[in-house]
């Protein structure tokens, strides 16, 4: 006779009961036991917890990503599949680890942007995968609608064209090599009509691929990402599009994309003190079709820009104080029928940044 009484094993694949939520922190609670209660968590970049304490052992264990976790005023630096116990009443707290001091080093060289959207995952193991599908909302696309924005940037363009952003992501981590693919597809409708009041339906359609890899172990990492895209503006990047062809008889405009390549590395070594380096290059390439018309992009008359930033960390307790060298050159000239751009001369631009932070 079978024992109803008996205990059965219990199965949790973490990996797949909680996702990322931007900007914030998501738990979890999975199980409670008589003197044990196990809680998930989902840490978005730069997230923290402040410092308490707990009258029981706490067992801390990384599915996935790095953290910096402190426990009595010692730092450890926890990596996927490192397991942390927390003696009782000793103090702790933790963060999620952050690149950079400045707000913009990683810009124009790797995308950024905030947008609602509705996304799904696939996981299974050490791949995971995501459809999404979404909107602009604080940064927008650029085109001829100066009644909101001297630059253009509005959002209409997009729901003019009704199909929202198209995103597809995969990734894949061992746990001290992490590598992450994206493609992107966009759709604007810049014009419902035109000048002579003809109903404009052309669109311009741009295509953004990007890929990255992260290799992180113990005090150390580096990340290297490549990004070619169309149309890049929307992710504070260099790019936009213009027009290629007007019909004189119904002032209809055709576009033609702007093509950007980008590049970037971050590294970063040390626990109490922390060196990094920060180096971006970002490219215009110009249009496959003549420009004859207006443009609408984020710097038409930059050829290329190049950012070298290093930094420095030290961490004592909650507290960090950080400094960092911003160097970026940029190239000026003036754009030609393909919207590439020559006869160029350099820009040099230096800052430096003094940060303090408490983590709380």
């Amino acid at each position: 006779m079978e024992n109803d009484s008996e205990q059965k094993a219990l199965v949790f694949p973490f990996a797949d009961m909680v996702d990322y939520n931007e900007g914030s922190i998501v738990s979890k609670i999975i199980k409670h036991f008589d003197d044990l209660k196990v809680t998930l968590f989902a840490f978005d970049a730069e997230q923290y917890i402040s410092e308490h304490s707990a009258p029981y052992e706490a067992f801390f264990y990384v599915i996935e990503g790095n953290i910096d976790f402190t426990v009595s005023g010692d730092v450890n630096h926890l990596k996927t599949g490192d397991m942390l116990i927390i003696p009782s009443k000793a103090p702790h707290s933790l963060k999620t680890l952050e690149k950079s001091i400045s707000f913009n080093t990683g810009t124009p060289f790797q995308p950024f942007t905030r947008n609602p959207q509705i996304r799904y995952t696939y996981k299974a193991d050490k791949f995971h995968a995501n459809i999404a599908a979404y909107s602009e909302r604080d940064f927008a696309s650029m085109g001829p609608d100066f009644s909101t924005s001297p630059t253009g940037e509005t959002s209409t363009y997009l729901r003019n064209a009704v199909l929202p952003i198209l995103n597809l992501g995969l990734k894949y981590n061992t746990g001290s090599l992490l590598f992450a693919v994206n493609a992107n597809y966009k759709s604007l409708r810049p014009r419902l009509l035109t000048a002579l009041n003809h109903i404009d339906e052309n669109k311009v359609n741009a295509m953004t691929f990007n890929g990255a890899i992260k290799y992180y172990q113990d005090d150390f990492f580096v990340t290297v990402q490549g990004l070619y895209g169309q149309n890049t503006s929307s992710l504070t990047m260099l790019g936009g599009y213009g027009v290629s062809a007007v019909d004189s008889a119904t002032g209809m405009w055709e576009y033609a994309p702007l093509n950007t390549f980008s590049g970037f590395i971050d590294m970063e070594y040390g626990k109490v003190w922390k060196v990094g380096l920060i180096g971006g290059f970002s490219k215009n390439l110009g249009a496959d079709k003549d420009i004859v018309g207006a443009t609408y992009a984020r710097g038409e008359n930059i050829d290329n820009v190049l950012r070298i930033s290093p930094r420095l960390s030290y961490r004592t307790g909650m507290t960090q104080f950080s400094t960092e060298l911003e160097m970026t050159q940029a190239a000026y000239g003036t754009p030609n029928s393909k919207g590439a751009v020559e006869n160029t001369h350099d820009v040099m631009n230096i800052r430096v940044l003094f940060a303090a932070l408490l983590f709380f």
